[in-house]
C-alpha cells in the first residue's frame, strides 16, 4: 500500500518565476480566492482525521504547506482523480481548472497573501459525524482491531431484518477512525457465502480472501466520506435475502488501531421506484477476454483487449467500475453503437490501485439494442513499476488474490425507457437539479445580489395563472429549501435568508407548470 508523500521545499522559490511588480496588485489572496478551491477540493481529505497526511482547513495551514501544494498540483498527482476528464466527465469529477492552477501558482509566487479575512468562505465541518439525515436503516460494524500480521483487507457483512425488494436510494459511509482507512467498496451479496465465512472466522468480520470470496454486486467505492445518491425515484435493486457486505481498506501503518464503522441507507419512497442491478459485462476469461489467458509473464509489458457480448435490448446506464490489481497500469472502457459510432465512458491513463473507484456518470447514457462494451487494458510487470509487488518480479496469473490479476468492468444499468438520456446525475455540469431533465436555457428571472452573504432576492416573470415553486440544491444535488412563490400578473419575487446555508455553490431551480429553469449562486461570508 503507498503512502502518499508531500515535500515541502522552502527553496522552490528560486525556480518558481516570480511575476513583475506591477502584477502584484492583481494576485489572488487566500480569502477571496484560494479557500474556496482548497475547501472544495483538498480538505475533504486533508483535516484532522482524514486520509491526507496534513490538515488544509486554514490560512494558516495552506501557508504551511503552500510550496508542496504548487508542486503537487502542478505534477498533476493532487487531488487524486485518475479518470481523464477530457475522454469523459464523471459526477463528483475533482479536477482543478487551469484557472484553479494558476490561482495557486500566483498565489504562492507571491508569498501566500491572506486578503481580508472577512471575507474567506467558512471552512467544511469534518466531525467523524453522518451528513445523511434520518437514514432508513443504519448498519453498524463491529469494533475491529487492525492485525499485525499486514492484512489490511477486511470484509464485514451485515444482514438486514425485512424480507421484501427495496432500492437503494443513497448510501453514506461514516467512518468510525478516519485516519486509518483508504477506502471502502460497498455492494450485495445474494449468495449467502459472505455470511457464511464471516461466521466461520474467529473474530469481528475476516479477511477479504478469506473462504469462499463470494461475487458481489459493488454499488460504491469510495476513499473519503460522502453522500452517494440518485435521483429519487431510482435505486439499486435490494433482494430480499441480499446481505450488504463492506469491504475496507485500511493503512498498512495501522496494526493495533481500532475501528467501528457504519453504513447509513435510504431507500426510494417514490411509487413504482427504477431498478438499477449491477452486471459484470466485462471480466478476465473467455468469451469476454479476447486475447487471453489473463497471465502477464515477468519482466513483460502486456495489454489485454475484452469484449462484452451484444446487449440484445436497450439499456440506460447510469455508471461503472473498472477494476485491477496493482500491476495494472491504464484502463480504457467504451461503447460501439449499432451505427458504428463509439460512445467513450472512462479512461484511467494512469491506474492506481490505492486510488480506484467507482464513477457515476454525469447523465444518463442509452445503450441500444445491438450495442457492445470494450475495454482495454495494460499491465506493467517489470522493475520499472513502482508498484509491483515482487523483486524482481515474478509470473502473474489472474485471480483474486492480491498478488494476481484481474480485469473485470461492473457496470450500473435500468431497463430503457423514453427520454432516460436527459436524466441528470450531475446538476454541477448542465445547470439543472440531479434527477431533472434537460430543458431550454431561459433568461426569466434574475438573482442578486450574487455572490451574497445576508439575503438573495430573486424575481421571476412567467405566464399568468401557472404555479410557480423555488428549489436550492447543494452541490450534492440535494434539496435544501423549497418553496411556493407568490406574485401577481406573472411577475413573481421571494427572498432567502443566506443564514440558513453555509458557504458554497448553490443551484436555483424555478418550476412554472412543466418548465424548469436554473440559475447558479454562491453564498459568500
Amino acid at each position: 500500500m503507498k503512502t502518499i508523500h508531500f515535500i515541502l521545499i522552502r527553496f522552490v522559490l528560486t525556480w518558481i518565476a516570480l511575476p513583475p511588480a506591477n502584477a502584484v496588485a492583481q494576485t489572488p489572496d487566500w480569502s477571496t480566492t484560494v479557500a474556496s478551491i482548497v475547501y472544495n477540493h483538498c480538505s475533504h481529505c486533508h483535516h484532522d482525521g482524514g486520509i491526507g497526511p496534513f490538515s488544509l482547513m486554514s490560512y494558516e495551514d495552506a501557508n504551511t504547506w503552500g510550496f508542496s501544494m504548487v508542486i503537487q498540483i502542478n505534477a498533476k498527482l493532487m487531488p487524486p482523480w485518475p479518470p481523464d476528464a477530457s475522454y469523459n466527465h464523471l459526477k463528483d469529477e475533482n479536477v482543478l481548472s487551469e484557472n484553479e492552477i494558476s490561482a495557486i501558482n500566483s498565489w504562492v509566487n507571491n508569498y501566500m497573501p491572506v486578503g481580508d479575512i472577512n471575507l474567506a468562505p467558512a471552512p467544511p465541518v469534518f466531525d467523524g459525524s453522518s451528513l445523511m439525515v434520518n437514514p432508513d436503516d443504519i448498519y453498524q460494524l463491529p469494533v475491529f482491531t487492525l492485525p499485525s500480521d499486514g492484512n489490511v483487507y477486511w470484509r464485514f457483512v451485515n444482514q438486514p431484518s425485512y424480507y421484501e425488494t427495496k432500492y437503494l436510494n443513497s448510501v453514506e459511509f461514516v467512518a468510525g477512525n478516519p485516519s486509518v482507512i483508504h477506502h471502502v467498496t460497498l455492494g450485495l451479496d445474494h449468495s449467502g457465502l459472505a455470511w457464511e465465512d464471516d461466521l466461520n472466522y474467529p473474530g469481528p468480520g475476516c479477511p477479504r480472501d478469506f473462504g469462499s470470496n463470494p461475487a458481489v454486486s459493488v454499488f460504491m467505492s469510495q476513499s473519503e466520506g460522502r453522500i452517494t445518491s440518485l435521483p429519487e425515484n431510482i435505486g439499486f435493486e435490494v433482494l430480499a435475502g441480499d446481505d450488504y457486505v463492506s469491504d475496507i481498506h485500511y493503512f498498512a501503518d495501522s496494526t493495533g488501531e481500532m475501528d467501528s464503522s457504519k453504513v447509513n441507507v435510504k431507500y426510494c419512497n417514490a411509487p413504482n421506484p427504477r431498478a438499477v442491478k449491477t452486471e459484470k459485462t466485462l471480466y478476465g476469461k473467455e468469451p469476454s477476454l479476447l486475447d487471453g489467458p489473463l497471465e502477464i509473464p515477468a519482466n513483460t509489458v502486456k495489454t489485454f483487449h475484452l469484449e462484452s457480448s451484444i446487449f440484445t435490448e436497450d439499456k440506460s446506464l447510469l455508471g461503472l467500475g473498472p477494476h485491477s490489481h496493482v500491476i495494472c497500469k491504464s484502463w480504457k472502457v467504451y461503447m460501439v453503437i449499432p451505427s458504428g459510432d463509439t460512445v467513450p465512458l472512462i479512461s484511467i491513463p494512469h491506474w492506481d490501485f490505492d486510488w480506484q473507484g467507482s464513477y457515476l456518470l454525469t447523465k444518463v447514457i442509452k445503450i441500444p439494442q445491438g450495442s457492445k462494451v470494450y475495454g482495454t487494458v495494460e499491465y506493467d510487470n517489470t522493475t520499472n513499476n513502482p508498484d509491483n509487488p515482487s523483486n524482481p518480479p515474478e509470473d502473474v496469473y489472474g485471480n483474486g488474490s492480491m498478488l494476481g490479476e484481474m480485469a473485470q468492468v461492473h457496470l450500473w444499468m435500468m431497463d430503457y425507457q423514453e427520454g432516460d438520456e436527459d436524466i441528470i446525475l450531475d446538476s454541477a455540469f448542465y445547470g439543472y437539479p440531479t434527477g431533472g431533465i434537460i430543458h431550454k436555457p431561459a433568461d426569466l428571472f434574475t438573482v442578486f445580489p450574487n455572490p451574497a452573504s445576508q439575503k438573495i432576492s430573486i424575481a421571476f416573470t412567467g405566464s399568468n395563472g401557472q404555479e410557480v415553486k423555488y428549489s436550492v440544491y447543494n452541490n450534492f444535488g440535494e434539496r435544501m429549501a423549497y418553496r411556493e412563490a407568490s406574485g401577481v400578473e406573472g411577475n413573481y419575487s421571494i427572498e432567502l435568508d443566506c443564514n440558513a446555508f453555509p458557504s458554497g455553490i448553490y443551484l436555483l431551480s424555478v418550476h412554472e407548470g412543466e418548465n424548469v429553469y436554473t440559475k447558479k449562486f454562491v453564498i459568500l461570508k
